[in-house]
C-alpha cells in the first residue's frame, strides 16, 4: 500500500507478515527488503536516500538512511504522525486531534522546530515548500523549506516601498509595506504561509511607514476627520493579527514619520515645536505612556529589545545615539564624519559611516562594548539592518544597488540578491530578508527566506 518513489528507491507499507511493515526496493539492483520489525509501521515517504514513516505502536516517527544502512525511531512526548520528507527535512503532525501542530526536523543538525501551532493543522506535504491544511479556516498554508529561496511578494502597479517582515509561530509570518497602487499611500500585508495579500489600511487618507513585531503591525495614519478639525492630524495605529484587533495607540501627531517596534516598545517621532526639530518618543506597547519632560532630538529611530537608537546632528555632524529604557541617551558613534541610519536587535547596533570617505557599515557589540568595521569596499554600503549577528545592507559595488550580508557568527559575507535594477532598503527578521526591487521598472517587494550560513 501507498507506494512512493524517489530516484531508484520505491517504498511502501506491506502486511504480508500479518503486521504492516515498511518495505524498500532498489530499482538498480532489484533487491527488496523490509526495514521494520514489531508493530505496525505505516505511511512511508522517501527523498533521495532517506526514508521516513510513522511507528503506529510507539506513536513516533522513524527514519532510515538507505546509503548508510541504519535508522531509528525519533522519540518525542505525545503523538507524532503523517511524516513527509524532502532532502534531510522531515515534517510531521504533532499531537492528537484536534490539538495538532506542524513541526519539522532537520536531520542535518537534529534541530526540531515548530512550524505552526495547533489546533487543526494537518496533512503536510513537502518539496521546496512545506504545505499543510488548516482545518479551522479550510485553507492550505505553506512555508519555504530550502534555504535561501528568493521570491516576489508584490508586483502591483505603482511603487511598493519600505517593506518589513515579522510574525511568529502562533500567527504565522508576514511582510508589510507601503503601497501607492491607488495613488495614495496605503499599508498592505502578505501572509507567507497562506500566500495571501490583504490591504490592512487602504482608506482615502494616507497610511504610511509600517513595522512588524510578533503579531503586531504598526503604522502612522492621517485622519483629518478628527474632533479638533486639524487637517494634518496623524496617529499611530496597531493591528494585532492574533486577535484581529485594531487600536489607535498614539494620536495628535503633527506630521508623518517612521515608527519602530520592539517586543515591548514603540518608538516614534514628534515635532511639537517646529523650530525645535524632531524629538524621539518611546512608549510601552501594553502599558500607559509616560512622556519624558525633555525627549531627545533625533531622527531615523529604530528599536530592539530595550534599546532605541537614532541619529542626531547636535555636534555639527550626524552621530549615532543609544537610549536604553530607564537611562539617559549616550553617543555611540561620534566624530567629525557622519554616522546615519542606525538599526539594532537589542544586542548589536549597526549603522552606515563615512569616516573613510565612502559609506561603510559599522557595528557595536553591546555585550563586549566593541566597535567593528563590517565592510571596507570602496563602493558605498548603506541602510543596514541586523538580526542575531547577521547584518544585511544595500551595496553598489556592482554599479547598481544589490543586497549583501555579513554573518558575524561564521565571519562570512554573502550576496543575497545581485539582479538587474536596484535592490534597496533591506529589512531582516525571523531569518527572512525583504527589500524594494526595481528590476521591472517600478518598485516591487521581494523576499529571501530561510537564511542559512
Amino acid at each position: 500500500m501507498y507506494p512512493i518513489i524517489s530516484g531508484d528507491l520505491v517504498v511502501w507499507q506491506d502486511n504480508r507478515n500479518g503486521e504492516f511493515d515498511v518495505y524498500v526496493k532498489d530499482l538498480r539492483t532489484g533487491n527488496e527488503s523490509s526495514l521494520t520489525g514489531e508493530g505496525d509501521q505505516i505511511y512511508p515517504d522517501v527523498s533521495g536516500n532517506t526514508i521516513a514513516w510513522e511507528d503506529a505502536k510507539s506513536q513516533d516517527i522513524a527514519y532510515y538512511f538507505w546509503d548508510q544502512k541504519w535508522g531509528k525511531t525519533y522519540p518525542r512526548p505525545g503523538e507524532q504522525t503523517s511524516p513527509v520528507i524532502s532532502g534531510k527535512t522531515i515534517a510531521y503532525v504533532d499531537g492528537a486531534p484536534p490539538q495538532t501542530s506542524i513541526r519539522q526536523l532537520d536531520l542535518n543538525n537534529w534541530k526540531d522546530d515548530l512550524v505552526q501551532s495547533g489546533p487543526g493543522q494537518v496533512k503536510p506535504s513537502i518539496d521546496q515548500k512545506l504545505i499543510w491544511l488548516n482545518t479551522l479556516s479550510g485553507r492550505p498554508r505553506s512555508i519555504s523549506v530550502a534555504p535561501g529561496q528568493t521570491s516576489i511578494i508584490c508586483q502591483a502597479p505603482g511603487d511598493q516601498s519600505l517593506p518589513v517582515v515579522g510574525g511568529d509561530d502562533r500567527v504565522g509570518y508576514y511582510a508589510a509595506w507601503m503601497d501607492n497602487r491607488t495613488g495614495n499611500p496605503d499599508i498592505y500585508v502578505y501572509s507567507l504561509s497562506q500566500e495571501l495579500e490583504l490591504p490592512l489600511a487602504a482608506g482615502i487618507y494616507e497610511d504610511m511607514y509600517p513595522d512588524i513585531e510578533g503579531s503586531i503591525v504598526a503604522w502612522i495614519s492621517r485622519n483629518p476627520l478628527n474632533q479638533y478639525n486639524i487637517e494634518d492630524y496623524w496617529s499611530i495605529r496597531t493591528f494585532d493579527i492574533a486577535i484581529e484587533n485594531s487600536t489607535e495607540l498614539t494620536y495628535g501627531l503633527e506630521a508623518a514619520a517612521p515608527v519602530s517596534l520592539s517586543q515591548d516598545y514603540l518608538s516614534y517621532l514628534r515635532r511639537p515645536v517646529k523650530d525645535f526639530g524632531w524629538m524621539i518618543y518611546v512608549r510601552p506597547l501594553y502599558e500607559k505612556e509616560i512622556t519624558p519632560d525633555f525627549p531627545p532630538n533625533g531622527i531615523n529611530q529604530r528599536s530592539g529589545g530595550e534599546i532605541t537608537v537614532y541619529q542626531d546632528d547636535k555636534k555639527g555632524s550626524w552621530d549615532v545615539w543609544m537610549w536604553k529604557m530607564g537611562s539617559d541617551p549616550v553617543a555611540l558613534a561620534s566624530d567629525s564624519s557622519d554616522q546615519t541610519n542606525p538599526a539594532t536587535d537589542g544586542k548589536t547596533v549597526v549603522w552606515q559611516d563615512n569616516r573613510n570617505g565612502n559609506w561603510d557599515i559599522y557595528a557595536y557589540d553591546l555585550n563586549t562594548s566593541q566597535e567593528v568595521q563590517v565592510t571596507d569596499d570602496p563602493a558605498d554600503q548603506t541602510y543596514p539592518d541586523i538580526e542575531n549577528g547577521v547584518i544585511v545592507w544595500q551595496d553598489n559595488r556592482n554599479e547598481n544597488w544589490d543586497i549583501l550580508l555579513y554573518d558575524r557568527n561564521v565571519q562570512k559575507e554573502k550576496a543575497i540578491c545581485i539582479e538587474s535594477g536596484d535592490q534597496t532598503r533591506p529589512r531582516m527578521k525571523t531569518g527572512r530578508i525583504v527589500w524594494e526591487d526595481s528590476r521591472r521598472g517600478d518598485k516591487d517587494i521581494y523576499i529571501y527566506e530561510n537564511y542559512m550560513p
